[in-house]
């Protein structure tokens, strides 16, 4: 059985697919073909995730015994590719670094010769940056890789589909792999492929590249053209007025913003001063659908009277009290009974018409937004007016 596992991953495995496949059905395994299959599985996944981090640590030396057997036997370039990478990961031992990315060069010419079928392309990328990564990190073999990247963006036989991912690649601001002098020529080249290029997302990507090379390399004539070219190529999203849809002037006016920066930042006056006159135009056609809301003076008096009973209750105390309510009484002074809150906030919420049309959100001071529903919101906004009152009388 373990025969037949270690032959089909031999034959099938690959780098960029899915590897589940490979450890489904094998429940007549013993128990010692068990600890392999994990192993394997282990070393064909993520073997960086948090998830693995205590298994990898109690099982490291069998782990490291096993991958070195492996790397004698197996044959299949993405597997030992895997390998390599999960020993170096395991030992930190840099002997391990030349035999990863070895492996890992000829997984990337694999899928560069795969590049037009599937999604080839984005595993090329991935590799790519895998192997960048690597060579950065343990300084190995850097000027042969930028070699190879330059060869890469210079052949013609290659798409800018897989020009536009290696672009992106070396001009995030992960990986410096090359320095700001060492990109003067890629403005250029990038509004080259553009201007060839049929495909309006991959031509956007690549203008996009374009100015941010142009900018890190100082090239401005090249950031200028680049802008320009994405100013033009962003009328593809501006739809003629429909006045049955008050939606599309609403999304024009996006559009038309970000026309008129790139137009700036071109220089372009004479186009500038003709998208902005197109922008205010299309302002007249702005439509809003109106919301009239009343909550009656009775409901929303019912917070204040609540709020100014309970703060007569609790007046009527001697400091005494309340200084042991404060201390002991997890925090039973500073709130009125939660069911007199809801039946407060359900019945303001059926005399609300309006709150079906919107999705209610709270932000916390670290800015993170959370999804709740109109009760806990109203519930929440009746704890603030609250707090603020009994802030003031005390």
């Amino acid at each position: 059985m373990i025969d037949n596992f270690y032959n089909r991953i031999e034959a099938e495995y690959e780098v960029g697919g899915n590897s589940w496949h490979f450890f489904s059905d094998l429940n007549d395994l013993s128990e010692e073909d068990r600890v392999i299959v994990r192993y394997e599985f282990l070393a064909l996944n993520n073997f960086k995730a948090d998830s693995f981090k205590t298994e990898i640590d109690e099982e490291r030396k069998p782990l490291i015994d096993y991958l070195s057997h492996r790397i004698q036997s197996a044959e299949n370039q993405h597997l030992l590719a895997k390998y390599n990478h999960f020993l170096l990961y395991l030992t930190r031992n840099n002997s391990y670094v030349s035999e990863a990315i070895g492996s890992y060069q000829k997984v990337l010419a694999y899928y560069l010769s795969l590049h037009d079928q599937d999604s080839n392309t984005l595993h090329f990328s991935d590799i790519l940056e895998l192997i960048i990564s690597l060579s950065i990190k343990y300084k190995t073999n850097i000027n042969e890789l930028k070699t190879q990247i330059n060869m890469y963006l210079n052949d013609i036989s290659l798409s800018p589909n897989v020009k536009v991912f290696i672009f992106e690649k070396i001009g995030g601001e992960k990986y410096k792999l090359f320095k700001s002098s060492e990109l003067s020529g890629y403005p250029q080249l990038c509004i080259d492929l553009a201007t060839i290029e049929s495909d309006v997302n991959i031509k956007e990507r690549l203008l996009r590249m374009g100015v941010l090379f142009a900018q890190k390399a100082s090239v401005k004539e090249m950031c200028k053209l680049a802008n320009e070219m994405l100013g033009d190529l962003e009328y593809r999203h501006i739809q003629p007025i429909d006045e049955k849809n008050i939606a599309i002037s609403h999304m024009n006016e996006n559009y038309y913003k970000a026309i008129i920066n790139h137009y700036r930042l071109a220089g372009q006056k004479k186009k500038l001063a003709k998208a902005i006159k197109e922008f205010e135009e299309n302002k007249r056609h702005h439509k809003y659908i109106k919301f009239q809301s009343k909550i009656s003076l009775k409901n929303a008096q019912q917070v204040y009277d609540l709020v100014n009973e309970y703060l007569e209750d609790i007046l009527e105390d001697t400091p005494e009290v309340l200084i042991f309510k404060l201390c002991l009484d997890n925090g039973g002074l500073s709130f009125p009974p939660y069911e007199r809150i809801k039946e407060s906030v359900k019945q303001q919420k059926s005399d609300t018409v309006h709150l079906q049309y919107f999705a209610p959100k709270l932000n916390d001071f670290n800015n993170n937004t959370t999804s709740v529903s109109h009760e806990k919101l109203q519930e929440h906004q009746f704890y603030q007016v609250f707090l603020q009152i009994i802030h003031y009388h005390l």
